[in-house]
């Protein structure tokens, strides 16, 4: 079978210049060399953010494979069977049914069972012993760090939130997460001998605390200006109070006539 084509037209992708125009149009930038360098810094951020999850994940499941965690297979299966009902509802949100979706990976719903079980296993044992680490380390987060965090990974502050009650529960969530972040980075610390740097949440916080150390310093300092200034009267006040001291003394010291 033979078919004629007809080519009317011939095009290549032309890219734009590398200058101040093309920055201008991207985003907020008023050269490229302003565009480069947050491109560059974005990616960078993302490599060592990579690396840093990559050695958290190596070291912790090293600690979990010399460690013995007890628990009940029902513990298990119990959970392998909440992450599939709740699969199964994100499905049917989307229009599709847990089996057509079992149909497209060609695999059965025991196969999936099990590859749900083996995840779900693993990280009950990671989280178990992760949080005995904590305990024995005795470590913490202040609420500086579990507020920066939550920032970080939503983009809101607390005053975004609805309600109280949606608050709260979203600082818990992030605290907890916290800990967890800087658990495994003191385990890496432990285990490489090596300073982790420090985490984001961390960096934040530290520029928080500062900044709230700043105004407050300077609240002191207004303060304390008030205080003199409302002490020490200027000399025309103390000239004018001690003029009419005088003139009452020589009214009550003025004979009478």
């Amino acid at each position: 079978m033979l078919y004629q084509v007809t080519l009317k037209d011939v095009k290549k992708p032309v890219l734009p210049a590398l200058d101040d125009e093309l920055a201008q149009m991207v985003g907020d930038f008023e050269t490229f060399e302003e565009l480069y360098n947050t491109v560059r810094t974005g990616i960078e951020v993302s490599a060592e953010r990579h690396i840093t999850e990559r050695l958290h994940a190596e070291v912790l499941s090293k600690l979990v494979e010399i460690s013995t965690v007890e628990y009940s297979p029902r513990i298990i299966e119990k959970r392998a069977q909440q992450v599939i009902e709740r699969s199964r509802a994100q499905l049917q949100a989307q229009g599709i049914t847990l089996e057509e979706y079992l149909a497209r990976r060609d695999i059965s719903y025991d196969e999936y069972y099990r590859e749900v079980k083996e995840r779900v296993e693993a990280e009950f044992k990671n989280t178990v012993v992760l949080q005995h680490y904590i305990r024995s380390r005795n470590i913490t987060v202040s609420p500086w760090e579990s507020l920066a965090l939550l920032i970080l990974e939503t983009n809101m502050t607390p005053d975004d939130f609805a309600d109280q009650t949606e608050l709260e529960e979203a600082q818990l969530y992030y605290t907890t997460l916290a800990v967890l972040r800087k658990a495994l980075k003191h385990l890496a610390e432990e285990v490489t001998g090596e300073p982790q740097p420090p985490l984001p949440e961390e960096e934040i916080a530290a520029q928080m605390q500062e900044h709230l150390h700043t105004q407050d310093e300077e609240g002191e300092e207004d303060e304390g200006d008030r205080t003199h200034t409302a002490e020490s009267p200027s000399e025309a006040e103390q000239e004018a109070a001690e003029s009419n001291e005088e003139d009452h003394v020589q009214a009550q010291h003025q004979p009478n006539e």
